[in-house]
């Protein structure tokens, strides 16, 4: 995925081969899930230093996403 923060593009990976291959392993996916959202979140603050988990969820949350289109 692709953010724009203070004018730049910025990949946010949603998965990594790293935490693809713990959940592979069976290590619990809302565990993947936060360790993905604290490396997305220090990324993003390299650019946005007020970037939170908040501002995160904006765009990766589905349950958020679903929301704004009316449940569609």
């Amino acid at each position: 995925m692709f953010l724009e923060i203070e004018n730049q593009l910025l990949p946010v990976p949603l998965l990594n081969p790293y935490w693809a291959k713990r959940l592979a392993g069976g290590f619990k996916v809302a565990a993947v899930r936060r360790h993905l959202e604290f490396e997305q979140i220090q990324a993003c603050q390299g650019l946005d230093p007020d970037f939170d988990l908040e501002k995160l969820w904006h765009f990766t949350d589905q349950k958020e996403l679903v929301g704004k289109r009316d449940g569609k």
